[in-house]
């Protein structure tokens, strides 16, 4: 599902999360970070860049289906969505015209820990570094130990330049992830100050790109 806000010129800046969860967990699994908080933050960023625009940019809002693998990621098993826009992107010729994939995935824990990984663009990686800093958030964002498999991937492939802004530290404890993916993964355990916090760093950065 796509929704564009168009801008003065024809450079492009795609805003994207997945919306399904994993499946096969349990009837009353949530997924409340897992995708919930990211797909809820896409709202309304999109909101706020309407009431902006028009701005340099065009901003594309993806809201991405298929990211969760049904048996083991593969050409054939996960990020379908990702996979699919950024070869609708490609063909039709304007990866060279987006200045910026942003995906967003688990950004809701009240612990935040934003843990870039580390196939993420360099030049995207020190512009939210950047944004975080004027913003005086700066240590809740980091570059985490490797690289991670999402839905940042595809558009990397296709040479578009991409970061992916998640928290991949979702627990009950400092270096466990024990709610992702299970029937822990509920509303409580997130934070309004998280969503804000991440919201208002991606508009700094958007705005800075500009």
């Amino acid at each position: 599902m796509l929704a564009r806000i168009p801008g003065k010129t024809d450079r492009l800046i795609v805003l994207a999360s997945h919306f399904d969860t994993k499946s096969g967990i349990a009837k009353n699994f949530q997924g409340a970070n897992d995708s919930g908080s990211s797909s809820g933050i896409l709202l309304e960023l999109a909101r706020v860049l309407k009431h902006r625009a028009p701005s340099e940019t065009e901003f594309m809002i993806a809201f991405l289906d298929g990211e969760e693998c049904r048996t083991e990621y593969g050409p054939h098993d996960g990020l379908h969505g990702s996979r699919h826009l950024a070869q609708q992107i490609y063909e039709a010729g304007g990866a060279t015209k987006v200045e910026a994939v942003i995906v967003l995935d688990m950004i809701g824990d009240k612990d935040l820990n934003i843990s870039l990984p580390q196939n993420c663009s360099r030049k995207l990686v020190k512009e939210i570094f950047y944004a975080a800093h004027e913003l005086g958030v700066r240590p809740q964002f980091s570059i985490g130990p490797g690289s991670i498999l999402d839905d940042h991937v595809p558009f990397q492939i296709a040479g578009m330049p991409v970061i992916d802004v998640i928290d991949f530290n979702y627990g009950s404890a400092p270096g466990l992830n024990d709610y992702w993916h299970t029937t822990n993964d509920t509303i409580d355990k997130l934070s309004v100050k998280s969503l804000q916090t991440v919201g208002d760093v991606v508009l700094k950065m958007v705005e800075n790109l500009q």
